[in-house]
């Protein structure tokens, strides 16, 4: 490579090994028609056999930068592969231990767009079209935010279409302590830490399946913490001129058992 001082005039490149040298003055500009072919073919392709990277961008500017940009009219602007079978497609990390920080961060101007796809091809096996790990005593893996203040907005929306499918699963792992496998808030006055609906017509649905495999468990516990107030632990209502508020079965054959 060849540097003025205080200037880079011109960055030398290896077109065939140790034959032909070619020289690209800075800033560089120039176009080819390639075809797709099989995927590898390329207008400017560098291949390392070393472990270091093949091609490095790196943004020097104090206050914003970009390393590597792409940009493509129809089609991918940026696309990673990897072939190995730990291998990552794409990698993205941020390196400060402060500020808010983004290892990757995604943006979609669409009206119906998606800033961020995940999509796991296999057809068997237990995939996941993404996975989030946070490793803080304090962190969270998956944090969704609807910043609007007016609308049908969703922090965060899951759908299974499976028949035997979860729309939503979460499990806490921890073998001891207040764990809990899900914990929902609402800060309005009028709302709702927990909504669930089925919208069958018909059928034996049911809203909310709630289990508990301890020998002293409770598999729904209502709670009202307020110290004043007309509160209520738990409610439970029906419409139907034929219905019940609520209903308890004890399925146990033996032991003392109590409906309710």
């Amino acid at each position: 490579m060849y540097r003025m001082p205080g200037f880079v005039t011109a960055v030398w490149v290896t077109l065939f090994a140790n034959a032909v040298w070619a020289q690209l003055n800075l800033p560089f500009e120039g176009s080819a028609n390639v075809d797709w072919g099989n995927g590898s073919a390329a207008v400017f392709k560098i291949t390392n056999t070393g472990s270091a990277h093949a091609l490095l961008g790196v943004a020097n500017n104090s206050s914003f930068g970009i390393g590597v940009a792409g940009r493509a009219n129809a089609g991918y602007g940026v696309r990673g592969e990897s072939y190995s079978d730990f291998g990552i497609g794409v990698w993205g990390t941020s390196q400060s231990n402060t500020g808010s920080t983004s290892g990757g961060f995604f943006d979609c101007h669409s009206d119906v767009g998606i800033g961020c796809r995940g999509l796991a091809r296999a057809a068997v096996g237990p995939t996941y079209g993404g996975h989030f790990l946070s490793v803080s005593t304090s962190g969270t893996g998956v944090h969704g935010s609807a910043d609007s203040s007016t609308g049908f907005t969703y922090g965060g929306y899951f759908k299974a279409d499976s028949t035997n499918g979860t729309g939503v699963y979460g499990h806490a792992a921890a073998t001891s302590g207040s764990t809990f496998g899900g914990q929902f808030y609402s800060d309005s006055p009028t709302g709702f830490g927990i909504y669930a609906q089925t919208n069958s017509t018909t059928g034996l649905n049911i809203a909310g399946s709630f289990t508990s495999s301890g020998d002293v468990g409770i598999a729904v516990r209502g709670y009202a913490a307020s110290q004043s107030g007309t509160t209520t632990g738990g409610l439970f209502q029906s419409e139907s001129p034929n219905g019940k508020g609520i209903v308890a079965n004890a399925m146990s054959l033996t032991g003392a058992t109590n409906g309710g």
